[in-house]
């Protein structure tokens, strides 16, 4: 995968320019721990300890899920992983130095936390294509266990999925929610992809370097330069960050096998079907769980209200289901909309000023409205009152998606890399990436660039 690795202090230096000067060897990797629990975070937002109230018994379907995690669990074995078997024991002992620097008891708890809302939907996916366990590293690497994570380049979600790849892996990403944020719906995708290269390249250290820096990219570089792994990863011919990448996960997935890294038991969830209208903060307020909590478990979520009638389908603990469904039809207010006439004379920003709302939302809640309004006929508009008041509370946002950091900009006069990067605190190299452009790239008015603002 073709993007900026965001994951570590020891890495971020180097990613903003990816100068050759500032690159690190294997022995400032080795010496220079970091704080990978929260540097590669980007979610605007601080996520809640995991502390949920499930006190009631757990019934069949818990047991059933508990079960396939037992069963898909990494095993206690004298092996050492099977990523990390091909290489020598120096080398072996050399990348799990690494992981151990890098995930110590000062941030590895931090990971361990976040993990409990995802796991035991990850894991049965993984064992279900035959994938190994050890693969449960590379979301610690990608995204420290946050699918919230959003790097500068664009890459988003657990498995740090940039847009062109999600849509070649046929992730899709909807006005309501975003799939490279889904759990499984991006497990399922970067598992494929993950064992697809290793079919490619026959060699998990080169698959997971494709995964960084693209296929393609491995490939060129091997016809170049012909590479096994018995020469080692010091003279795999990539970047070195890449080579580092490759360090880190194959070290901290030999950590996980041999339990000297261990992920605390998961949080068992279901999931539910529930019908907008919805306000889901009054939900998580209901069902007593901690700030946010909700949204941790159902990161796909663009909004944390949902005014438009359409089902649902939300993530909650086990414990939690009966609860949460009969809430779910208790809370949802009597009503949030009303049907009106159009009368003649009037245009949708009068209809939409007059009920406190906004076109965009009007035509949200109206999706076959057309552009001539017909006198006499039927308009939804939200009550005056309503938890769908106004435009600020129509689709209100996920509370743990940072705001505005991903923009369409065109190109003005006067205009280049260096001065759009500065103006929207990013890195010219960031921008190119996003855009497959070169640094060097003329750019004119009226041309279109992503751009990943800076959050803040």
């Amino acid at each position: 995968m073709s993007r900026t690795l965001a994951f570590s202090v020891c890495l971020i230096t180097f990613l903003a320019s990816c100068s050759e000067k500032h690159l690190l060897t294997l022995n400032e990797l080795k010496a220079k721990p970091s704080n990978p629990a929260t540097d590669t975070i980007e979610n605007g937002s601080d996520e809640p300890t995991v502390s949920i109230a499930m006190n009631e018994e757990r019934g069949t379907e818990a047991d059933r899920t508990a079960s396939i995690i037992e069963q898909a669990a990494i095993p206690t074995t004298d092996d050492e992983g099977e990523l990390i078997a091909d290489l020598d024991l120096a080398e072996r002992e050399e990348v799990r130095e690494i992981s151990r620097r890098l995930y110590d008891d000062k941030y590895w708890p931090t990971i361990a936390a976040r993990s409990t809302y995802v796991l035991a939907r990850i894991t049965p996916i993984i064992a279900e294509l035959h994938a190994p366990l050890d693969l449960l590293a590379v979301p610690v690497i990608e995204s420290a266990y946050s699918p919230y994570a959003f790097s500068y380049a664009g890459a988003s979600g657990l498995w740090q999925i940039m847009p062109g790849t999600a849509t070649h892996l046929g992730i899709e990403k909807r006005k309501e929610s975003d799939g490279r944020r889904h759990v499984e719906e991006s497990t399922r995708a970067a598992i494929t992809y993950l064992t697809t290269l290793n079919n490619r390249f026959q060699s998990w250290p080169l698959a997971i370097a494709a995964y960084h820096l693209g296929p393609n990219a491995v490939e060129r570089r091997l016809k170049q330069s012909p590479w096994d792994i018995s020469q080692g990863i010091e003279k795999m011919p990539v970047p070195l960050v890449t080579k580092n990448y490759v360090r880190m996960v194959i070290g901290l997935s030999s950590l996980l096998h041999m339990q000297e890294r261990t992920f605390p038991t998961p949080i068992e969830t279901t999931t539910i079907t529930i019908k907008a209208p919805i306000d889901l903060i009054a939900l998580e307020r209901a069902l007593k769980m901690e700030p946010n909590a909700l949204f941790l478990f159902n990161p796909s979520l663009n909004h944390s209200v949902y005014v438009k009638q359409q089902p649902i389908e939300l993530v909650v603990p086990i414990a939690l289901k009966e609860k949460a469904i009969t809430l779910a039809n208790n809370l949802k207010p009597m009503a949030t909309t009303k049907k009106i006439a159009i009368q003649a004379g009037d245009t949708l920003w009068g209809i939409a000023r007059q009920h406190q709302t906004t076109p965009s939302q009007l035509k949200s809640l109206n999706p076959s409205l057309g552009k001539i309004l017909t006198i006499g006929h039927p308009i939804i508009v939200p009550l005056t009152g309503s938890m769908s008041t106004s435009a600020k509370n129509i689709h209100s946002d996920n509370p743990l998606i940072a705001p505005s950091r991903r923009i369409h900009y065109e190109v003005r006069s006067g205009d280049s890399l260096w001065k759009i990067a500065q103006r929207f605190g990013t890195t010219t190299v960031a921008i190119a990436k996003t855009n497959r452009i070169k640094t060097s790239s003329t750019l004119r008015p009226g041309d279109r660039l992503w751009i990943v603002k800076h959050p803040g």
